[in-house]
């Protein structure tokens, strides 16, 4: 995971990400799904992702697991000012605007 308290800042869509087509297929329908929201929706945390697709918490935390072990997906914390944990956000690492980009 990625603690963007300790870490670089830059978005994921500003980091160097591999080439879409270079990455294993989502053999899950829930994994594509959930790529795509991620995709159009922005970082998401698994709340939100549970509320929105009405899949069981612990599918989502699978799906959202195999998405990250495949680099579709990545997690970062959000930045806190006050005592707590941390929320953990997801966020696609290919969006439709970079993924033209790296085919041009």
């Amino acid at each position: 995971m990625v603690n963007l308290i300790e870490e670089d800042t830059a978005s994921v869509s500003e980091r160097k990400t591999p080439h879409l087509s270079k990455l294993p297929p989502l053999n899950h329908d829930l994994d594509r799904i959930i790529f795509a929201v991620l995709q159009s929706e922005g970082p998401m945390i698994r709340a939100q992702l549970v509320r929105l697709i009405g899949a069981p918490r612990s599918t989502i935390y699978d799906s959202l697991r195999r998405l990250m072990l495949k680099g579709y997906v990545e997690s970062f914390y959000e930045q806190r000012s006050t005592q707590g944990r941390p929320k953990t956000f997801f966020e696609a690492r290919f969006y439709p605007n970079n993924i033209k980009k790296e085919e041009q």
